[in-house]
């Protein structure tokens, strides 16, 4: 018996050895897959090295803001702002307009008249807002020893006005409803251009003549002999306001202090509304986000460098309140102040409502 159990072991360990022999090798483990290349990362747009912008010349307080702003986009961007100085509105816009212009330095004003076609010269321009610098500020003078002491007494006197910037000359025309004055009750003098108007002030052959408080113009007038005044425009004068609105809607009292020729803690009231940097879908998002990146990234040097780009903050920047509701926002301002999280949901209502009155505007 026990030779037969070791037959029988014997032969089950031949069977298995033959079994064995017989069978396939296990397939190898599968080798891992090869990890992809990343694609590369393309490099960002290239920003071209000069940007131009229009702007009112430098002698001219707003012109001179532009200067300051020009100076800091070139500091902290890669891009050299050239300014184009321009003495009208018309001059001002029409490069915008062609695409011979990235940006330019305007009041809301001035731009809608620019988008709503009334430079006949150009037709209807496709703005957008690149910077909100409110506000603007308008205030009247004459010499200071005109005897003149309120707007009411330049009945007679002669005040300037400019076919080709329309926007300043309805601001002077404003002003004097203010006063309850029309064009019809002084001597209008026609100048081609605003610096034409400010000399006339200087030289004697103008009596009244408004524009920004802090403009070199009237820097000389105040240290001339002559000396300067500043005529007040009281908040508290309802009806008065009602007038200049009746002319310039966009108007709101503004509180102006260290304007030459006013004294330490002295203020006058003037009025005011948007100022700011403008351009067209023409140009590309990166080049407006470098643009206002750089603004945003500036203060503390343009600040300092014109009186009036003192109110130009990054608060201002974003806000709504007091903006010209028919020019909606660049694309590449958006995507800036989405970016930094300040974009809101009535940003983006505002947005699409001025997108929709433009193409309702194209579309006449």
């Amino acid at each position: 018996m026990k030779k037969v159990l070791i037959c029988l072991l014997v032969a089950l360990l031949a069977i298995t050895a033959v079994v064995s022999s017989c069978a396939k090798p296990a397939p190898p483990p599968p080798a891992p897959a090869p990890t992809p290349t990343p694609a590369p990362t393309p490099p960002p747009p290239k920003l071209p090295e000069i940007v131009t912008m229009t702007a009112l010349p430098a002698r001219i307080g707003m012109g001179a803001r532009g200067v300051a702003l020009a100076a800091t986009v070139d500091k902290f961007s890669p891009m050299k702002v050239r300014i184009e100085p321009r003495d009208t509105d018309v001059a001002i816009i029409a490069p915008l307009h062609f695409g011979d212009a990235e940006f330019g330095h305007v009041t809301g004003v001035t731009m809608y008249r620019a988008v709503t076609g009334e430079f006949k010269e150009i037709g209807p321009v496709q703005a957008r807002r690149v910077w909100n610098g409110y506000p603007f500020i308008f205030a009247m003078v004459t010499r200071g020893d005109s005897g003149i002491k309120r707007i009411s007494e330049l009945k007679g006197k002669r005040v300037p006005q400019s076919p080709a910037s329309v926007a300043w000359s309805r601001n002077q025309e404003a002003a004097l409803a203010f006063g309850g004055l029309t064009l019809d009750d002084v001597k209008v003098v026609d100048v081609p251009s605003i610096p034409v108007g400010y000399k006339g002030l200087i030289e004697g052959t103008i009596d009244g003549v408004g524009g920004a408080p802090y403009g070199k113009s009237f820097v000389e007038l105040a240290a001339s002999r002559h000396g300067i005044f500043w005529f007040d425009l009281p908040p508290e004068d309802a009806d008065g306001w009602k007038r200049l609105r009746a002319v310039q809607p966009a108007g709101n009292p503004i509180v102006v202090e260290g304007a030459p020729g006013l004294k330490e803690g002295e203020i006058i009231n003037a009025f005011g509304y948007e100022e700011g940097i403008w351009s067209t879908p023409k140009v590309s998002d990166e080049v407006v986000y470098a643009f206002a990146k750089a603004l945003k990234e500036g203060y503390d040097m343009y600040s300092v460098m014109e009186k009036g780009l003192k109110s130009w903050t990054w608060e201002r920047a974003y806000t709504l309140e007091g903006l010209l509701t028919i020019v909606p926002y660049h694309s590449g301002t958006v995507k800036f102040f989405k970016d930094l999280g300040v974009w809101t949901p009535e940003h983006e209502k505002f947005q699409q409502e001025a997108l929709r009155l433009e193409r309702e505007r194209l579309g006449k």
